[in-house]
């Protein structure tokens, strides 16, 4: 009797103590490293292999090992909660994607997603999206969102982002923007029943772009341009978004990048693709130049920093010239497979690049 007593009781401490690391890990994995799905996925996968781990100790408790990740697919490369877990990775991957799966979950799947033998002619975005929306629990926020492009001359029909957005946003403020009148009219009723509002008109036409900002409201947290893909569509779209409807903080998503020097959409502006290139050559060749003369003046070698630096600027331009400047705000860019994504710096970043960057100080 006292055996069975001691045995049970061995068996309930390695129980509770298991149960409590694994959920200590749960939470440490889903709070700080972002790896799983969203605010719930991963707090739920961690669980369930908590829980799993109980079961299969109360079943055999000589073993007091837990399972491995093997046995465990839903967690990943993780190993076992009782060691040191691997660090994941520094994106999310396609098989942990919640942007993925609600994509493939709704009729018809929108094309920003693609199957995993691409045999529905789609694209990879949720490699981004998931990224920006999944690793710091985005999804949930009460963001203001617009994406160009319903999708009127889609061979599915129009709404397939809309649906997935308000799926994966759901506490967002949702806005499209398109240029087909009479099919946003034609689906106005089912885009009100999932609350999406639409703005219509020529993205490339500057009126329209202005008409849209105060339609809406502007201050969006993210923009989306997979509107016409031509370039003049895409440049004249960003020089009026960026500065006018996009908070600071936020994020502009431009898809469809590949298209840019395709005949069909090569539009009559400037080459998105060249334009992006010169953006980020001059984010890569930003100088704190305002920084450097201020340490200069300190050491009485502003006038040496400043000469310095002007000679800096002047080999670099003989060596590369960048026709379109770096744009205000600009903070960063990310590119994945046939996308950009921009961020815009806050109001009170004081390391914008802003001004900052190549032969700005200079006037070039």
């Amino acid at each position: 009797m006292n055996n069975n007593t001691n045995r049970n009781s061995v068996q309930w401490q390695w129980m509770v103590a298991t149960l409590a690391v694994a959920l200590s890990t749960a939470c440490v994995t889903f709070l700080f490293q972002g790896y799983h799905t969203g605010f719930w996925t991963g707090g739920t996968q961690q669980l369930r292999h908590s829980i799993h781990q109980m079961v299969h100790l109360q079943q055999h408790p000589s073993s007091a090992v837990p399972l491995s990740a093997s046995q465990n697919p839903g967690c990943g490369n993780h190993s076992s909660v009782l060691k040191s877990s691997s660090p994941p990775p520094f994106y999310i991957p396609p098989n942990f994607s919640e942007f993925r799966r609600l994509a493939f979950s709704l009729t018809p799947v929108t094309d920003k997603v693609s199957a995993v033998t691409g045999n529905n002619g789609g694209h990879s975005y949720d490699s981004l999206y998931s990224k920006y929306f999944e690793g710091q629990g985005r999804r949930w926020q009460h963001l203001k969102i617009l994406e160009i492009g319903l999708g009127c001359d889609m061979v599915y029909g129009p709404g397939a982002s809309a649906q997935l957005w308000r799926k994966y946003l759901p506490n967002a403020v949702i806005w499209f923007a398109e240029f087909d009148s009479l099919c946003v009219e034609k689906y106005k009723q089912q885009l009100q029943t999932i609350d999406v509002q639409v703005v219509t008109g020529d993205q490339a036409d500057n009126a329209t772009l202005h008409s849209w900002v105060q339609l809406t409201g502007g201050k969006f947290d993210v923009i989306i341009d997979d509107g016409g893909h031509t370039n003049n569509q895409i440049y004249n779209s960003f020089q009026v978004l960026w500065y006018e409807a996009l908070k600071g903080g936020g994020v502009y998503f431009i898809e469809d990048l590949q298209a840019s020097r395709v005949p069909a959409y090569r539009g009559s502006g400037p080459v998105i693709l060249d334009v992006i290139k010169d953006w980020i050559e001059a984010l890569l060749n930003t100088v704190r130049f305002d920084y450097l003369v201020g340490l200069g003046k300190d050491k009485g070698i502003a006038q040496s920093l400043s000469t310095l630096y002007a000679r800096y600027v002047a080999e670099r331009k003989s060596s590369y010239v960048a026709k379109y400047n770096l744009p205000l705000g600009l903070k960063s860019i990310e590119c994945a497979a046939e996308m950009c994504a921009l961020v815009k710096c806050t109001s009170d970043d004081y390391l914008c690049p802003e001004g900052l960057a190549l032969g700005a100080k200079l006037k070039m």
